[in-house]
């Protein structure tokens, strides 16, 4: 609920125990914030390069602007560039009551600063939205759902590495929405959350063999009989290239 500690804040001391990795480039999601912000600096357009980068999830600040209200943001700019490829989740995003977006950016907000915290003073205050944020997860998730699923044709790179990515996104996920309160987890967004669920189980058989662990392991290590039951499954077709 809005004011309660999501489960990637980070803890007393500031060290944030990341389970998250790049989807595509295997570097870090905070220093590809970092990498996106330096790259837009000194170029003198911040706002073409915000288009750009809106694609990715981030907000920069235009160099008349300044951030958009939150009012805005929620529904709009980079909440709807992020579901942009997830339809069935864009269009939940849209019918959520304004409770559940209000916790969602209580949230995102708090992801928001740990992401800056990595930038140097004078790039913070120019990223005005999180590039991991609950729409992000959710879309990302929806996404490996549908390539797993038959009928599914991309010219898009996606490397067995970016699956072992979007199994620790989806345990992120099931951090956040713990994190969120009882009327998100058992409403529309966790009815949202348990299709795109349903769905990777029917594209994906177990595997007791654990005949993907030599290329897809959680980043955080535990013992097998912890890790979620999307890590001891694989695809029926293989999505990666």
């Amino acid at each position: 609920m809005p004011g309660e500690p999501c489960a990637d804040a980070a803890p007393e001391g500031g060290l944030w125990p990341r389970s998250e990795r790049h989807i595509a480039w295997g570097t870090s999601e905070l220093d590809e914030v970092a990498e996106l912000a330096q790259a837009v600096e000194g170029t003198g357009k911040l706002q073409m390069k915000g288009v750009v980068l809106l694609s990715e999830g981030i907000t920069i600040a235009s160099a008349g602007g300044g951030a958009r209200p939150d009012s805005t943001r929620r529904k709009a700019g980079p909440v709807r560039d992020v579901l942009e490829a997830a339809p069935e989740s864009r269009a939940v995003w849209d019918q959520l009551p304004e409770p559940v977006l209000d916790a969602i950016a209580a949230c995102d907000a708090e992801r928001l600063e740990v992401e800056r915290s990595r930038l140097a003073p004078e790039l913070r205050e120019k990223i005005t939205a999180p590039v991991y944020s609950v729409a992000d997860r959710f879309a990302s998730w929806e996404r490996l759902v549908r390539r797993m699923e038959p009928g599914w044709s991309s010219e898009d790179f996606y490397p067995v590495s970016a699956y072992g990515n979007d199994l620790d996104s989806r345990d992120s996920l099931e951090e956040v929405m713990h994190a969120l309160p009882a009327e998100a987890r058992e409403g529309a967004l966790g009815r949202l959350l348990a299709r795109l669920d349903a769905r990777f189980c029917a594209a994906s058989v177990p595997d007791p063999e654990r005949s993907l662990r030599p290329w897809v392991r959680p980043m955080n290590e535990k013992p097998e009989v912890e890790l979620a039951e999307w890590w001891k499954r694989k695809p029926v077709r293989e999505p990666w290239d």
